[in-house]
This record gives structure tokens, sequence and C-alpha cells, in this order.
């Protein structure tokens, strides 16, 4: 996977600073980002209520009742993503995160109250990964085991890496 992103990036880029224009032509790179974002969620779980009456699934709600969805559940269902815990950035082939109305797959929520930030966020880190994979090879610490710090948005206690020039 490393492999195939170095490899877009340095076509895509040719040596020279990433540029809005190149953003679209990272695919694979933005694939394993998809991917990353699908595994490690931004927001473990978004909370909503329903104004009036409804029924969801069968299920009679009434309006206020707070609902809470599990992101993290929904980004490993087998019936939405096959073997889902498998890391596999070929599985975004087909752009589906590009897709508003696609509700199986919410890194920054959907509809009306999705992240307002999220076409933001999505740019800077594809732009992060295309500037540090075109200069560097990170290596994690071998003797490091990384723990994730629960809060509104999860993170790594401390994640030590050694950094590789690449050229």
């Amino acid at each position: 996977m490393l492999r195939r992103v170095q490899e877009e990036v340095d076509a895509v880029l040719a040596g020279r600073p990433v540029g809005y224009a190149d953003l679209a032509e990272l695919r694979y790179t933005g694939r394993a980002l998809a991917e990353t974002l699908r595994l490690s969620n931004t927001t473990p779980i978004l909370s909503r209520r329903p104004r009036e009456d409804v029924t969801l699934g069968g299920l009679p709600l009434r309006a206020g009742t707070e609902l809470m969805i599990s992101i993290a559940a929904l980004h490993r269902d087998g019936t939405r993503y096959p073997d889902p815990l498998r890391f596999d950035p070929d599985r975004w082939a087909d752009d589906r995160h590009h897709n508003p109305r696609n509700t199986d797959y919410l890194p920054f929520g959907a509809g009306p109250r999705a992240c307002v930030g999220g076409d933001f966020a999505w740019l800077s880190m594809l732009t992060l990964i295309a500037t540090i994979t075109s200069r560097w090879h990170l290596t994690p610490d071998p003797d490091h085991r990384v723990r994730v710090k629960q809060s509104v948005v999860p993170r790594p206690d401390r994640l030590p890496m050694t950094a590789h020039p690449r050229r």
C-alpha cells in the first residue's frame, strides 16, 4: 500500500510541491485515506433527535428521542463492507466517499448536520500525505505500542516516528 502511494505521488508531483489540481490525480492515495478514515473514525458516535414521531427499521420513535449512531460499527458492518476488518483501499475504486448520499460511510457525518469542515479536512489530509510521502519515509518506533486517547476526536497518545529522506 505504501509503495503504491509513493509511486503515485512521485508520478503526479514529479518532484514539485503539491498543488490543488494534483489532488484529483491522487486517486489511490485518496482511496487509502478513505479506508483509513473508515477504520480509524474521526468521530466514533453521532447523535440525532427526530423532530417528529417517526418509524425507523420498524421501530416507532417519538419526537426528541436521542439516537446514538456508532460510526465504528457502521464502518465495520460486513453487509456494507466485505471483509470489513481488512485494510483495502481498492474497495473505494468507485469513489463512493465523494457521494454525499452515501450513508454507509460517515467520517464527517452526512446531510445538513455533516461537518462543515469535512471537505477542507479531506483536502488538507491529502495534501499532507502527498507532501510528506514525496519527501520522507516514516518508520514507527518498533518498541512503542500506540494507545488511542478517547475524546470527541480519538487520537494516539504518542506516535514516535523516524523520518528517512526519500531522495
